[in-house]
């Protein structure tokens, strides 16, 4: 694991508030497409420390290969790190094995999917909530680095996400 992340998780706290809700339900884990769910399945196991790096490691290596796997992990620890060196404050999640989504994971998430989905202005809306302005553009380079080596190994952003309408209307660009 990349040196420079091995403290990064400190910075990111679980919620301890409800799910976010879009259209008056709590968004779910199992409603996201593939790349939204492994994405967000690692972030949340990135958070919580060196404890659950090797089930991070290990979703990448078993569903991609050692090689592909270690490449898409390097990936995603860019993303991580800028996420976490630019952030305006700790970014809320929940535990690994929770079904829902906190608020902030949803933006997160759904960032990275308007990102996926060459969306870069509900993108940027969705992480002037989140991020530093000036780290706004680092964040989205490594995010979309990472969403474009997913869907390249055939794990992509779904059109119809419930998290693209969600950032828009967060962000007030429905």
């Amino acid at each position: 694991m990349p040196h420079r992340l091995r403290h990064a998780h400190a910075a990111l706290q679980q919620p301890q508030s409800e799910p976010d809700r879009f259209e008056g339900q709590p968004l779910r884990l199992g409603e996201l497409s593939g790349a939204e769910a492994l994405f967000l399945r690692s972030f949340r196991g990135w958070s919580q420390g060196r404890e659950c790096w090797c089930e991070v490691w290990n979703e990448h290596a078993k569903r991609f290969g050692a090689a592909d796997g270690r490449l898409l992990l390097h990936l995603f620890c860019d993303s991580y790190g800028a996420v976490r060196q630019t952030a305006l404050r700790p970014i809320l999640h929940h535990p690994p094995c929770c079904p829902y989504l906190a608020p902030d994971e949803a933006r997160l998430t759904g960032m990275f999917s308007a990102l996926a989905l060459q969306r870069p202005e509900t993108a940027h809306f969705a992480g002037r909530l989140l991020l530093e302005s000036q780290g706004i553009s680092r964040v989205h380079t490594a995010m979309t680095k990472l969403a474009g080596a997913y869907a390249a190994r055939g794990l992509a952003v779904a059109g119809s996400s419930p998290l693209i309408a969600y950032a828009q209307e967060v962000a007030g660009t429905a």
